[in-house]
């Protein structure tokens, strides 16, 4: 089987395959979440419509930037919530673990935006973060809007001069009305970090409650209750949630769902099955025949499909 996607947005409950240079697939019944190493290798900035924004626990080292149009998204970065209504944008700097949650209906326009896509950019963020990660006063708000709209109508590509000068307008009012400041460190943000590191590095492994806990020095009790707190999900759905995504891509590669589900981290494929049907609310063969049909429907060049989008 050949290549799929160009890039890949996911979240719960859809997967927005972005197209370059006009076209969009929309593939429904999603669910994951991961650290995203993908991200930090893209040089290009991507903006996009994003209806109802979901989204499990991952950091990057990008800015990304989310205006709320409509609806409601409740924004969690480094374990701090907060519900974000219309006319409000959410500032997530780097290597903060964020995840988002829609309740009803939300209508957002999210942009993310490399560290070395600007001059000097990375060298502001560098130990900084912003203060206020919320902007709710509708005048600072409004004057997001009509940028990031250009930007997610795809009128520019990224390279263009003048999608860059939009990027750099944005970047700008998010450090004027985001506040720079001196980054404390903060330790239970690092151990957010720490914790889906790990998980991304060795979820193909036999992983424990147990074993995680003494891992980074607490008892089970106590672990179980920062990962839930923090990551408003259990274990067992996170690393299901790894699983699952690193088996997809490997039945797209034509590789025998007892091998894939092997490989991923399954250990029968009984509990394969039925995590994977729970995931993607299909079967893998039906996943695999309705992935095949995008790709007739649109052939595309490069995969980007995989554990460590």
């Amino acid at each position: 089987m050949t290549n799929i996607a160009i890039f890949t947005i996911v979240c719960f409950n859809i997967i927005y395959v972005k197209i370059y240079p006009t076209r969009r697939i929309k593939v429904k019944n999603q669910l994951t979440g991961t650290y995203e190493y993908t991200r930090d290798s893209d040089r290009l900035p991507i903006c996009w419509d994003y209806p109802n924004n979901r989204c499990l626990p991952h950091f990057h080292s990008s800015l990304e930037i989310i205006y709320v149009r409509g609806g409601e998204v409740r924004a969690t970065l480094d374990g701090r919530s907060q519900t974000i209504g219309p006319g409000e944008i959410i500032l997530v700097p780097s290597y903060v673990v964020h995840h988002f949650a829609t309740d009803i209906s939300s209508d957002t326009l999210l942009l993310i935006v490399p560290l070395d896509y600007l001059p000097g950019l990375k060298a502001t963020f560098q130990k900084k973060s912003f203060s206020r990660n919320f902007i709710k006063d509708p005048q600072e708000s409004s004057e997001f809007l009509s940028c990031l709209e250009i930007l997610a109508s795809e009128k520019y590509p990224p390279e263009h001069p003048v999608f860059r000068g939009y990027v750099q307008v944005i970047v700008g009012l998010a450090l004027e009305y985001g506040l720079l400041i001196e980054d404390s460190h903060d330790p239970t943000g690092e151990l957010g970090r720490d914790i889906l590191t790990f998980l991304q590095d060795n979820f193909r492994e036999d992983l424990a409650l147990d074993q995680l806990a003494a891992h980074f020095g607490y008892s089970k009790s106590r672990f179980s209750h920062i990962f839930n707190e923090r990551f408003q999900t259990t274990l067992s759905a996170y690393l299901n949630s790894l699983r699952c995504r690193h088996a997809a891509s490997l039945l797209l590669t034509g590789v025998p769902q007892l091998d894939a589900a092997m490989q991923s981290g399954f250990d029968n494929i009984r509990t394969f099955y039925r995590a994977f049907s729970q995931y993607f609310q299909e079967t893998p063969k039906s996943y695999c025949d309705r992935m095949l049909s995008i790709e007739k429907a649109q052939p595309i060049n490069k995969l980007r499909f995989s554990n460590d989008i």
